[in-house]
């Protein structure tokens, strides 16, 4: 391995068609199916709309619950992240995903100019919608601080927490492609090259 660098440079084709050897790579990649539809949303009026069309999905009933998937990415800064500060900066997206269609917020410019979508708050602090994801706690807390909502927003399900009490998995701070894994027996690709 010490000289991998030297080698790769003085012969730059060795790196040419090259994947890393991944711990799950025996695995069928995990791939989205041909009927799922993803739908990219920037304006406000977009958002807002999707958002509504969700609410207005809820049961009538007092005790019924509609369940999203939920995820959000943020911007990250790696010069703080060196020096020990805090590197989230604010949301960049949320995707939800409900039936067989994903949506993609892009939230930055709003949350830059401190437009939180205001449905988006109704959404996420409805205790009926349960909002399902890996790491949701932190998803939803920082969407919380970036609304300035003072409350936590309810109804966030753990994935890994949820197959930790079904003893699906021993650990619930088990990874999202390590859960893929063990859970769909599929390789979940996270690597941005491709």
């Amino acid at each position: 391995m010490a000289d991998k660098n030297f080698l790769e440079t003085a012969f730059p084709s060795l790196r040419d068609d090259v994947r890393p050897i991944t711990e799950h790579g025996d695995l069928e990649t995990l791939e989205l199916s041909s009927h799922v539809q993803v739908h990219v949303q920037k304006s406000m009026t977009q958002i807002e709309s999707t958002i509504l069309s969700l609410i207005d999905l809820m049961p009538n009933e007092e005790d019924s619950v509609l369940v999203v998937g939920l995820d959000s990415e943020w911007s990250v800064d790696l010069d703080a992240q060196h020096l020990g500060h805090n590197d989230c900066y604010q949301t960049v997206i949320v995707q939800l995903a409900y039936d067989n269609k994903i949506r993609i917020f892009q939230l930055s410019e709003h949350i830059c100019t401190g437009h939180f979508p205001p449905q988006s708050i109704t959404f996420l602090k409805n205790p009926h919608i349960l909002k399902v994801g890996h790491n949701i706690k932190l998803n939803l807390q920082n969407l919380q601080e970036e609304s300035g909502v003072a409350k936590p927003f309810p109804g966030g399900v753990d994935v890994a927490y949820l197959a930790k009490q079904k003893e699906i998995v021993k650990n619930a701070h088990i990874g999202l492609a390590d859960l893929c894994a063990k859970v769909l027996k599929a390789h979940l690709d996270k690597d941005p090259a491709t």
